[in-house]
């Protein structure tokens, strides 16, 4: 959690300030994307949820329900996207908001957890896609195989997202 002190807002303007909006995109215009996308997906939720609470079929109510999950996290990221370009500081409000990047003062330490964190990660896609064959069969003809799927998209993510980490700590 953020606290708002004269040095952390300082801090988060100089980020703000030194993250530049593709020319002839403005702060508006993306708020004004995500907020409609966000409206869309407002019915989208409300069919899943449906869908996961009276689906006579407890397989489609289950894989309902793990889609109605993401779309929950999807909505809330995106309202903290909003939230964060909105707000143009990093304070700590009581609103979600997506943290600005600010500078990471342990490189060191740092770069060693996520290299940790990527091991794991590509011994877990390893696994998944080793699982995913032995499945076989079982696997195209039962909910096993989607989920070992998902869980591997899910994996994919996350190596991306480690990434990203170290990509943006550099920064």
């Amino acid at each position: 959690m953020s606290h708002l002190s004269e040095s952390n807002i300082r801090e988060a303007v100089t980020a703000r300030r030194a993250v530049a909006a593709p020319p002839g995109l403005h702060d508006a215009e993306v708020i004004k994307l995500l907020s409609r996308h966000m409206e869309g997906e407002a019915q989208l939720l409300a069919e899943y949820a449906a869908v996961s609470g009276e689906y006579p079929n407890e397989f489609i109510r289950y894989i309902a329900s793990m889609i109605l999950d993401d779309e929950r996290r999807h909505h809330k990221i995106i309202q903290g996207m909003i939230n964060h370009l909105e707000s143009g500081v990093d304070v700590d409000d009581g609103q979600h908001r997506i943290p600005f990047v600010t500078k990471v003062h342990d490189q060191r330490e740092l770069k060693d957890r996520v290299r940790t964190l990527q091991r794991f990660e590509r011994r877990d896609a390893f696994a998944l896609w080793r699982l995913r064959r032995k499945l076989g069969k079982l696997g195209d003809s039962t909910l096993l195989g989607p989920l070992v799927d998902s869980l591997s998209q899910d994996t994919r993510k996350h190596r991306r997202l480690l990434r990203s980490i170290r990509k943006l700590a550099k920064s």
